[in-house]
């Protein structure tokens, strides 16, 4: 019996309701005829992990955080992964969130808020590796995790933009009187450049010897 499977998809074949293997995309023949495709359509994509906010972690200064996480997983391409995807959970989705948020309660606590967004890339791989290992035995793989974003309470998101006004404003000015400095001095090099000139100038049209000669005389 023949069969089509699309691409990044795999058929499950079943004999008397166990898993015997997997269609490959393409097309496919099957023997014997009792041999079930019991689908044909799971999906090798990769996919999105539809994950909500997480919410109320709170970082090692007290700082109540929402922390919003990406996460993309898909299935590997290989019998016993087919096997253990389709057959071993119900929803993993939810599960691979619940990992997902086991991980990040675990190290948000460790940190300092300022110390957290410093470190969003290190703590995404970190949470990538350790949901990897874990979803590996269901036959899932992750593909890309990433933490997009701390978010604090609205009250501390409007202190830390005065904090960062009062910053810009302090270096703003800090470079304005370096500016002003410099300009002073190079008028003060710039006078002092004239004054210099002005002597050499002033004593190069003196008659020395004259000057020698009258003041001979006055003694």
């Amino acid at each position: 019996t023949f069969y089509q499977v699309d691409q990044k998809h795999a058929a499950i074949l079943t004999f008397f309701g166990r898993f015997v293997g997997a269609g490959r995309a393409g097309p496919n023949f099957k023997i014997p005829f009792f041999i079930n495709v019991f689908e044909r359509d799971f999906s090798l994509q990769v996919r999105p992990l539809k994950l909500p906010n997480v919410e109320n972690i709170f970082s090692s200064d007290n700082v109540r955080l929402s922390v919003e996480v990406a996460v993309q997983y898909y299935v590997e391409d290989k019998w016993e992964s087919i096997e253990s995807a389709r057959f071993r959970l119900v929803d993993p989705s939810s599960q691979i969130a619940s990992f997902v948020e086991a991980a990040l309660r675990a190290r948000v606590g460790n940190y300092t808020f300022d110390e957290l967004r410093a470190k969003q890339a290190e703590l995404s791989a970190e949470i990538e590796q350790e949901i990897g290992a874990k979803i590996a035995g269901f036959g899932y793989k992750i593909d890309t995790t990433v933490i997009k974003s701390f978010t604090p309470p609205e009250k501390i998101q409007v202190a830390m933009s005065t904090i960062a006004e009062a910053d810009y404003e302090k270096r703003a000015a800090e470079a304005q009187g370096e500016a002003i400095r410099i300009k002073r001095k190079k008028e003060g090099e710039g006078a002092g450049d004239f004054r210099a000139e002005f002597l050499r100038k002033f004593y190069d049209g003196l008659d020395l010897e004259k000057l020698s000669k009258l003041d001979a005389a006055d003694r």
